[in-house]
């Protein structure tokens, strides 16, 4: 890897060049603004597609008067099992473990309770006794699996890098668990309830991984070059016998997930511009157009095909009975109908790389070979597309 010092800081102590920056605490990099100008995470362009800029801008800090979010277990658990992997020297300063039997409500803890508060005020994770201990049988795991151990071992940990947007001049900044020193794999670790394949595809795909993943690696080509790198998530089960996986992300899901995140970065770079920053609608569009499910429609859709129309009429009351369009047999089925409606909708939003963008969008191979490959194609095709 060729090394990539730390330019000098700017004025205040913030980031004006692009860089690897080894000194950005990680209370400062999810707490402040960090650069000269407002940059953006991949969390913060996962907000602004799966919500809204007005969102993103609500919990950011460009906004003064964003209200203090109590951190949910989760996210605790998380963050613990990162700093006892990778920065252990971290866990005593900033973290406080109650002890076992913890209960609030009673006066044989009331200094633990006093203390924990204490702690939390002064910006130190609370965990209870059974959390702390599962972060360290997680991490034990991690640490016995000679794979996930050279992953996680490889590089430099939780280092900042921050690049710019080439088309929109945005700073974009990125802190991977571990910043190889070869820059093949990059890994990342997550905790999963259920790392089984069909469950934790899905998981991924809603917590938005692949574009945390597109995020990533294109903040370390701007700053390292272009190189065929690959994205692996180091996956901890948290229930006993805390199973360890390691998935590879595919290469084009993550070219789709790219378009999202482009589609993000316009309108991130738009609001920036405007110093607007929309909810759901917009002045040119103040009344969105609310749809029955595509689940819903193709359950009433299923009951036509098979001429059960009482029950149809019943269970849709007008919808039928109307015998509007709505009503009618679709032969592409109403799931292709509702995929159909979410693309004219999404082409009516001039920010919406993804509408823009279809006809560009990677094509997969297929393995003629491969019977679950195919059945993915089949479903990201739709029904017009299948045999």
């Amino acid at each position: 890897m060729n090394e990539l010092f730390a330019p000098p800081l700017g004025k205040d102590g913030l980031i004006v060049h692009p860089g690897a920056y080894p000194d950005v605490s990680a209370e400062d990099y999810h707490g402040r603004e960090i650069c000269v100008r407002p940059s953006v995470s991949s969390s913060g362009l996962k907000l602004i597609s799966a919500k809204s800029p007005r969102h993103y801008w609500a919990n950011s800090s460009m906004n003064s008067e964003r209200p203090v979010r109590k951190e949910k277990a989760h996210f605790a658990i998380g963050k613990a099992l990162h700093d006892v992997l990778l920065l252990n020297d971290r866990f005593a300063t900033h973290y406080y473990v109650l002890p076992e039997g913890y209960n609030s409500r009673s006066r044989d803890f009331e200094d633990y309770r006093i203390a924990a508060e204490y702690a939390a005020r002064k910006g130190r994770t609370v965990l209870t006794k059974t959390q702390h201990e599962m972060c360290l049988a997680m991490a034990d795991q991690l640490k016995n699996d000679e794979l996930a151990q050279a992953l996680l071992t490889a590089g430099t940990p939780e280092m900042t890098l921050v690049a710019i947007d080439p088309e929109t001049q945005v700073y974009m900044r990125a802190r991977p668990d571990v910043l190889p020193t070869t820059m093949e794999i990059i890994p990342d670790i997550k905790t999963a309830a259920d790392a089984s394949l069909d469950v934790y595809e899905r998981a991924a795909t809603r917590f938005g991984y692949f574009q945390s993943a597109a995020h990533y690696l294109d903040v370390i080509e701007q700053l390292y070059g272009a190189a065929k790198r690959k994205f692996v998530l180091v996956t901890v089960e948290k229930e006993y016998p805390y199973v360890v996986t390691i998935d590879q992300l595919d290469d084009v899901d993550i070219d789709f997930a790219r378009l999202r995140n482009r589609a993000a970065l316009n309108r991130f770079a738009d609001c920036l511009k405007s110093g607007e920053w929309p909810a759901y609608t917009s002045r040119q569009k103040p009344i969105r157009q609310l749809m029955m499910a595509p689940y819903e429609r193709a359950l009433i859709n299923q009951a036509i095909e098979r001429g059960e129309r009482r029950s149809v009429a019943a269970a849709g009351g007008l919808l039928f009975l109307g015998g509007g369009p709505r009503c009618q047999r679709d032969p592409g089925g109403a799931e292709s109908r509702g995929r159909e409606d979410d693309e004219r909708r999404r082409s009516d939003d001039p920010h919406d790389a993804e509408a823009r963008s279809l006809n560009a969008a990677p094509q997969r191979d297929q393995q003629p070979g491969d019977a679950r490959q195919r059945e993915k194609m089949r479903h990201r095709q739709g029904p017009h597309h299948q045999q």
